[in-house]
């Protein structure tokens, strides 16, 4: 069923993408689509963790920190894989926060970056542990810039996500 064919997805069809066309935006933002899409049934969760998706994605995020498409999907591929400590304990061990604290900076006026960095930041620090990590990070100050340089929708919309 529709389970199977998310667990073969992340396994046949994301991950190789990931790792095989590091240079190519356009697959890099596809495959960081599919993969948030497929981490929406759990089974599709887990399978992303132990496959070493996290760190793919992570490595994406890094290598192209000016591509929306990419740091847009990449963070909303975090924010759907990242819900279980063990996940989000490996994303942060990875370089996790960094990357998506740095997109959130990079990209402060596209508001899809900003949704799925915010998303994705916001699950990366459920446990106190990772919230540390962030903290030093810079998470906080890019919080409190955000919400005073932008927009009333803007600061209204990072209230609800968290940020």
């Amino acid at each position: 069923g529709i389970r199977d064919i998310g667990v073969t997805g992340v396994q046949t069809c994301a991950l190789p993408d990931l790792r095989s066309h590091v240079d190519n935006e356009a697959i890099l933002e596809a495959a960081c689509g599919a993969l948030s899409k497929l981490s929406g049934i759990a089974v599709n969760k887990a399978k992303a963790t132990d496959t070493g998706a996290i760190e793919a994605v992570i490595a994406a995020l890094a290598r192209h920190p000016r591509s929306p498409g990419v740091q847009e999907q990449g963070c909303a591929a975090l924010a759907a894989i990242c819900v279980t400590p063990e996940s989000q304990i490996k994303a942060a061990v990875a370089g996790g926060i960094e990357v998506v604290v740095a997109a959130l900076h990079s990209h402060v006026e596209d508001d899809k970056v900003q949704e799925a960095g915010c998303l994705a930041l916001k699950h990366l620090t459920a446990n106190s542990e990772n919230h540390l990590i962030a903290a030093d990070k810079g998470a906080q100050i890019l919080r409190v810039h955000d919400v005073a340089a932008h927009a009333q929708v803007r600061a209204v919309f990072l209230a609800e996500r968290g940020c």
